[in-house]
């Protein structure tokens, strides 16, 4: 049986395969995705920052050290929160593993809410969305791609 979602990274062949490609400098999320995304979110000082399937948290990190007030990854994967949790070691950064579906967001906790090619993976978005809406403070903002 083929694994899908976030069980899919738990594959030893699959994650060595991505975590390969992620460590490119030329790959299509660094140079055609996260400029897009980070045009979108910036300036990012002193917000709470929630990261819906956040793979191995690296941009967590960087919006840590650009002075985001706290940063939490939620990430379904237990190979993929192991690595963002070693990406975040020394840092105020958190990982939660736990699906994007299933995590309890608490209410009006967070800034922004980011959502990088993680959404695809979700059966029924509209409980999602509703979470999101319901876990952004006031003037928040929701910034996904898939």
């Amino acid at each position: 049986m083929e694994e899908t979602g976030p069980n899919f990274y738990d594959n030893e062949t699959v994650f060595a395969t991505y975590m390969r490609h992620r460590q490119g400098t030329d790959t299509p999320n660094e140079t055609l995705e996260k400029p897009v995304i980070l045009e979108l979110v910036y300036p990012i000082a002193n917000k709470r920052i929630l990261d819906l399937g956040c793979g191995d948290a690296a941009i967590g990190r960087e919006f840590l050290n650009h002075g985001a007030a706290s940063y939490v990854g939620v990430e379904g994967s237990h190979k993929m929160a192991a690595t963002a949790i070693q990406t975040l070691n020394g840092t105020s950064g958190q990982v939660i593993l736990q699906t994007i579906e299933d995590w309890a967001y608490p209410s009006t906790a967070f800034d922004l809410v980011l959502a990088r090619l993680s959404l695809h993976y979700i059966a029924d978005l509209l409980p999602v969305f509703a979470n999101v809406f319901r876990t952004l403070t006031p003037g928040g903002k929701f910034v996904f791609s898939d």
